[in-house]
């Protein structure tokens, strides 16, 4: 467990692309005890796994879970799932744009009377 756990945290930690010095800052541990973290050689009680799961944006469970595998088709749906949020998160920024524009204009009519 302690070897999948460590794994799982260094993976996390380069597709973030933080360092091991990174950690450890944030983490306020030495470079050399957040690496024994990493390589399974030290324990990691729940508070320390509660800091470190909020560092990387994940939780304490996601960490001690295994990952579900995922056959191809479930990974096409999740990758068009992701495609059409990120364009509707595009358009609600548009969107955005748009609605603070018009209310300068408002602002700016209101201020003309």
């Amino acid at each position: 467990m302690k070897k999948k756990l460590a794994e799982r945290l260094r993976m996390l930690r380069l597709a973030r692309n933080m360092s091991q010095q990174n950690m450890a800052d944030e983490l306020n541990i030495t470079v050399a005890a957040y690496s024994n973290i990493e390589r399974g050689v030290a324990e990691v009680n729940m508070t320390r796994l509660s800091d470190i799961a909020r560092i990387l944006d994940t939780t304490p469970v996601d960490l001690l879970t295994e990952p579900t595998p995922v056959n191809e088709s479930e990974n096409i749906y999740h990758t068009t799932l992701n495609q059409q949020l990120l364009l509707m998160m595009q358009q609600l920024q548009l969107f955005q744009q748009q609605l603070d524009a018009l209310q300068r204009e408002v602002a700016a009519l209101k201020a003309g009377k």
